[in-house]
């Protein structure tokens, strides 16, 4: 196909013939063509010239030349000639452009961000208490089964008391980490898991009662309960 243009850059018409065999003798096939006309393989909807060639024009060119606004995007606008982006800002859950006054706006709801930044508290809560905390160099979760068996161990050891001076349990931190442990030793894991779960639950209630930030990140999270408390996270899977 072939597809001829006016000196004006008005489409006139495509033609079922080659380009390459048409551009020989234009007047054969188009006894109306004029040296002025432009005639192309392909068919443009917004055609342009630029350095002498025909071509379609860019976004950028219809909105600024053809001023079609409809086109820009958020964020954008117009001044002095030229296409102005504004970023918008990570602050924001619901970005929200504002085409007059050329700005970014919150567009969620206090109960939006709350919920939001209360979600956030949450999952990385769960997700700290499941790595756990750091006992000597080793990693103890503080799952409610972790919980569970660590009193356990410790009620079966106090009655073992009764034909044992000395009870000991071997005590799995995980599948790979199996250790002897005595009466105290596992009472000091008891006291040092009591202090590491409310030391996150001190965090997690003084983070739920500071303003919304969406930008939080599990090192923060972290990094509180770490300053807060002497039993600190577990840090090789976090």
């Amino acid at each position: 196909m072939t597809h001829l243009y006016d000196n004006n850059l008005n489409f006139l018409v495509s033609l079922n013939y080659e380009y390459e065999d048409f551009i020989k003798e234009p007047s054969k096939f188009y006894p109306e063509w004029q040296f002025s006309f432009y005639a192309t393989q392909n068919k443009y909807s917004n055609p342009i010239i630029s350095d002498g060639v025909l071509r379609e024009k860019t976004r950028e060119e219809l909105i600024l030349i053809d001023n079609k606004v409809e086109l820009l995007q958020d964020g954008e606008y117009i001044e002095q000639g030229k296409i102005i982006v504004v970023p918008a800002p990570e602050t924001l859950l619901k970005k929200v452009w504002d085409k007059t006054a050329h700005v970014w706006g919150e567009g969620a709801t206090v109960k939006e961000l709350k919920e939001y930044y209360f979600n956030k508290i949450n999952t990385y809560k769960a997700e700290i208490l499941e790595v756990g905390f750091n006992f000597n160099g080793h990693q103890q979760k503080c799952r409610e089964k972790d919980l569970a068996l660590l009193g356990n161990a410790i009620a079966a050891n106090e009655d073992a008391q009764v034909y044992s001076k000395t009870p000991v349990s071997h005590w799995s931190f995980n599948d790979h980490d199996v250790i002897e442990m005595s009466l105290e030793d596992l009472k000091h894991l008891r006291i040092a898991g009591a202090t590491f779960v409310q030391a996150i639950f001190t965090v997690e209630a003084q983070l739920k009662a500071s303003e919304a930030n969406i930008l939080l990140e599990k090192q923060d999270f972290i990094k509180k309960v770490d300053e807060l408390s002497t039993v600190k996270c577990f840090k090789s899977s976090i």
